[in-house]
């Protein structure tokens, strides 16, 4: 490891603060066991019925009449691979839930309004540091923004030049038309198979 990344992988003991010089291996490759894992062990229901996000999985049904049964294959598949679940952490029959930010419902996935709301009631930038935070919130809507990349691009221009900070008309207007834009969110869903593209 990096020397100038080992104070940031620091932990406190009740013995004293230590830092990893080393990648621990847990750390090093969780996201690619958990990912091999989830696709041995419930291969066969990926894409049905089942959703497997970054150390998350999300159990779906069509119908609320196929949950149960659905419920029951996945936990069949996790018995077969004698894994077990944290009961502190599973949640059951959720008509909306948050999952990565989002709020996952049964009409499609809608955009956190708190994450909206943050950027909807944000001052103009007066600094680099608060373009930063601006260009981090819009990174967390950027899947509800459509052209999110076009749109910010007036903003990310002031983070190029390293001298001073400049905020100018342009940017003035890609902040108010972005912040409009937000007025009226759509949901992300998914296509419907009938439907001509």
């Amino acid at each position: 490891m990096k020397s100038e990344d080992e104070e940031k992988m620091s932990f406190t003991t009740p013995f004293g603060t230590y830092c990893f010089v080393r990648m621990p291996e847990g750390l090093k490759n969780a996201e690619q066991s958990f990912s091999r894992m989830s696709s041995i062990v419930l291969g066969p229901q990926l894409r049905r019925n089942v959703l497997v996000y970054v150390d998350d999985i999300v159990v779906t049904s069509a119908e609320r009449k196929n949950y149960v049964a659905d419920l029951a294959e996945t936990f069949a598949n996790l018995r077969k691979a004698n894994l077990s679940l944290n009961l502190e952490k599973c949640i059951f029959g959720v008509d909306k839930g948050k999952v990565l930010g989002c709020l996952e419902a049964t009409k499609g996935i809608e955009a956190n309004l708190d994450k909206v709301k943050a950027l909807r009631n944000m001052e103009e930038p007066q600094s680099v540091r608060d373009v930063q935070k601006l260009t981090g919130r819009i990174a967390a809507l950027n899947r509800f923004i459509t052209r999110s990349a076009y749109r910010s691009l007036p903003l990310f221009r002031t983070l190029r030049s390293s001298s001073k900070f400049k905020w100018g008309e342009e940017q003035k207007k890609a902040f108010r038309e972005l912040k409009n834009y937000l007025e009226n969110l759509t949901k992300v869903t998914s296509p419907n198979p009938a439907e001509t593209l």
